[in-house]
């Protein structure tokens, strides 16, 4: 068989090419530039959606005896006695996404040596990378060559059916960490602070709120919790340790690695715990220690914290995670923070918020119900009025994170014929009024529609849904929950094999696809946009209609335009 080069990232190969080129995915062709002698054929992505239930199943099984392990070498090493639950907060998210990172990389080559035997691809003999945080650890996974280039590299020493190049590179070095503006970050600091000591000296407990996710007017919803409550609602921002390469330190990264080494029957499970310390973020090994420090002396200087409440700041924020865990046993109150919880088939994220809450707040389909601000009903929408039809897409990484998402690599392609479909099919004059919405952010994807059209400038989401005629998405996502509960006009395409929804969430989807705002097909989506855009109240204020639209957001998008009483009943219960 004819020698072939598998290339894995958009990273330009290091010497001249073979004839033949397999590259894994098609972000690398586009950016690395073969030339025109050379054949390239892509790789069939091994892992679609209808795996997802699997690919969890698997990891799970890992992730638990890993974290069990990862959780007994730091209670040796560092002389601690803690349990499963606080490891599970600390680095538990950090470890299932690592997980799914070297499942997919595992998949990739395996799948490459199965259908071109003897395969070969350049790898280096640093398959380490450096990263700060888990936040600093995700935005390169998911779209760093250099981050997953050393990812494939140390995957591929395991496997005997890959041929490997050694190449040498460069050492890995910290990224720069934006910063606040300096007004900014002090005045929220100072405000902060004075809160948190008016409480102390005033009042006999303290309900710690961190990353609510407000979507506007953060300062002054922190301010009329915390008079509302007589000082005893406290937000809350932690800041981060600011990174340092200098601090990194091999040798206690090997001693953790040689204590949880393993070999067993589980090939993902060897592999990812020979390469865990390798890619694990210095805010877990080398801060470890000063993290719990901060952790203990900020709740020892506020003894009276009676629950702490957050929306997201479970998954990245480092100061956070080490002081809820710190704080055992004290309440961790979670509350749903965007789409897919309750109707998604697999949502890992709500699996683990749901296991270290002890009390988990929903949008609707839960025990604790509790409307987000983000779901907050205009007061007055006159979309008759307006022409734009906003058309929000989500932004897609290079490189695929959980495995479970939509926007895995083998649903991207898919994707993007469903949208140039519809936008084929508008009519002119209605395309004219069509404005994209996606946001931008560096080493992501941004879908370019086959027919131009005009970007949205408006800068703030709401803003934009009050002055459209219609919301149109290809994804049920955050913005589809926002529209239905501002009770716009809503079109979405959704192709239920890549989206797939728990059998409890249904009906509940059906309802909208009987009254026209969920299709399957594009083409038809079109078509019903052509022949209601002019007359839309017909449509959308029928009354079939309006009930779908309150009997979804009953269950998923519950809104109440006195949300900030709801909240402050609930942190005072």
């Amino acid at each position: 068989m004819a020698d072939y080069l598998l290339q894995t990232t958009g990273r330009a190969p290091s010497e001249s090419l073979p004839s033949r080129v397999v590259i894994a995915g098609d972000w690398c062709g586009k950016i690395t530039g073969f030339e025109a002698n050379v054949c390239t054929v892509t790789l069939d992505y091994p892992i679609n959606c209808a795996d997802a239930l699997w690919i969890k199943c698997e990891i799970d099984a890992v992730f638990d005896e890993l974290l069990r392990k990862v959780g007994a070498a730091y209670n040796k090493l560092f002389g601690l006695d803690k349990d499963a639950k606080y490891y599970k907060i600390v680095v538990g998210r950090w470890i299932y996404h690592f997980l799914h990172n070297v499942y997919e990389k595992r998949a990739i080559l395996n799948r490459a040596s199965l259908k071109y035997p003897g395969i070969w691809l350049e790898s280096c003999g640093k398959t380490h990378a450096w990263s700060f945080d888990s936040d600093d650890y995700s935005q390169q996974s998911y779209s760093s060559h250099d981050f997953n280039f050393r990812m494939y590299s140390g995957v591929a020493e395991f496997l005997s059916s890959i041929r490997k190049r050694h190449v040498d590179i460069d050492e890995a070095l910290p990224r720069q960490r934006g910063a606040e503006l300096a007004f900014g970050a002090n005045l929220k600091s100072g405000v902060q602070s004075l809160a948190c000591e008016i409480n102390r000296m005033l009042r006999d407990r303290m309900t710690l709120v961190v990353s609510p996710n407000y979507p506007r007017c953060g300062l002054y919803n922190r301010l009329w919790f915390f008079l509302k409550s007589g000082g005893e609602i406290v937000h809350y921002k932690f800041p981060p340790l600011h990174p340092s390469f200098e601090k990194r330190d091999p040798s206690l990264r090997k001693c953790l690695a040689r204590i949880i080494h393993c070999n067993g029957k589980s090939e993902l499970q060897n592999i990812a715990s020979s390469l865990i310390f390798n890619f694990m973020p210095e805010s877990f090994v080398e801060h470890f220690a000063t993290y719990r420090e901060q952790a203990q002396v900020w709740l020892k200087r506020y003894p009276k914290i009676s629950r702490i409440f957050t929306t997201n700041a479970i998954h990245t924020d480092e100061p956070f995670k080490y002081l809820v865990a710190e704080a055992q046993p004290l309440d961790l109150w979670i509350s749903q923070h965007g789409a897919g919880y309750g109707f998604s088939e697999v949502q890992s994220s709500e699996d683990y918020e749901r296991e270290i809450a002890n009390r988990y707040f929903t949008w609707g389909w839960g025990e604790n119900v509790l409307p987000h601000p983000k779901l907050l009903p205009a007061r007055r929408i006159e979309y008759k009025k307006n022409n734009a039809i906003v058309f929000t897409l989500p932004t897609v990484s290079e490189y695929a994170g959980v495995l479970e998402s939509y926007f895995i690599a083998s649903n991207y392609q898919r994707t993007l014929c469903l949208s140039d479909q519809l936008v084929e099919y508008l009519s002119s004059e209605i395309l004219s009024n069509v404005v994209l919405r996606q946001r931008e952010i560096k080493g992501f994807r941004m879908y370019k529609p086959p027919i131009e059209v005009r970007e949205d400038e408006i800068p703030d989401f709401h803003d934009s849904l009050k002055r459209a005629r219609l919301h149109l998405s290809n994804h049920i996502g955050t913005p589809v929950l926002e529209s239905l509960a501002m009770n716009v006009p809503t079109v979405v395409i959704c192709d239920p094999t890549i989206q797939r929804m728990r059998l409890s969430a249904a009906p509940f989807f059906e309802r909208l696809k009987d009254v026209q705002i969920l299709f399957e097909d594009p083409v038809k989506a079109a078509h019903h946009i052509n022949s209601v855009y002019a007359s839309i109240d017909d449509w959308w204020m029928c009354d079939s209609t309006q009930a779908a639209v309150r009997s979804f957001c009953s269950r998923f998008a519950q809104s109440d335009r006195n949300w900030k009483t709801a909240w402050l009943n609930a942190l005072r219960s």
